[in-house]
């Protein structure tokens, strides 16, 4: 053997020393106090599905109601504000489960309230903000058109404070789902159908599904965004027009996407 051949040998059979395991950081300067002395509490509760939010970008993820009335979980994956579209996780504990103090920041939920938390006790304690958008049924003729922005902007300014975002709905399908295509769009200065693709690979194993009324609204919310970018300019408008798709031909091309996998 020559000596190459050796070293190479002697380097192939000295096995390596093991790598020191870093320590994992919080998420959330909570989790100390709000799982005591098991951080995994809620992960083993019984009405935990196994199901998680999806990360669409981020800071941005999409969900179910059952997210977000998961409040350990919300902390656990360090998010800090929830966007509530139609549907209302802020459910009050049932009477005599809950003792907290006027402009403070400690709380006492009773036993019996179970290893999920509960978003409403996070939001009267200040450690996550919501956004509770009512009104809103995924029935085809409620319609997003003027929450869309007011929306974005919050989104925007949770970011802005190194936020994490849940934005839900009952599924996170529909309504939650245009949101966040919605946000896509501004946030990324993409066309409707680029964001509409991001956000459905990025959904993993849900299908998002937007209504008709609602994915009517994304395409005048692509109208807007594109006149915002074109200003004053006439040929920078037509050309940011250019862009977009015509509403039959979107119809038409979203439900040839979905069909397969709705019958």
């Amino acid at each position: 053997m020559s000596a190459m051949g050796g070293e190479k040998a002697l380097q192939t059979n000295v096995a390596s020393p093991p790598r020191a395991r870093r320590p994992r950081a919080s998420t959330s300067p909570w989790l100390p106090s709000l799982f005591g002395g098991d951080h995994q509490a809620w992960f083993n509760d019984p009405r935990f599905d196994g199901s998680f939010p999806s990360r669409v970008l981020p800071f941005l993820y999409l969900g179910n109601l059952n997210h977000a009335s998961n409040a350990y979980m919300l902390h656990a994956l360090g998010i800090t504000h929830v966007v509530s579209v139609g549907e209302c996780a802020l459910v009050p504990p049932a009477h005599g489960q809950y003792e907290g103090s006027e402009g403070s920041s400690s709380c006492h939920v009773f036993p019996g309230k179970g290893n999920q938390g509960s978003l409403w006790i996070e939001e009267r304690e200040g450690r996550i903000k919501v956004l509770d958008i009512k009104g809103v049924c995924d029935d085809g003729i409620d319609t997003l058109e003027p929450q869309l922005e007011p929306i974005c902007d919050w989104i925007d300014k949770a970011r802005a404070e190194g936020g994490q975002v849940l934005v839900h709905c009952r599924v996170g399908v529909s309504r939650s789902a245009t949101v966040v295509i919605a946000y896509a769009m501004k946030h990324l200065n993409i066309p409707l159908v680029d964001a509409y693709l991001i956000v459905r690979s990025r959904r993993l194993s849900v299908l998002i599904q937007p209504n008709m009324r609602l994915l009517y609204n994304l395409c005048g919310w692509e109208i807007k965004l594109a006149r915002e970018r074109a200003g004053d300019d006439p040929h920078k408008l037509r050309f940011e027009l250019a862009r977009t798709l015509s509403w039959p031909y979107l119809a038409k091309e979203v439900h040839a996407l979905n069909e397969k996998y709705l019958h």
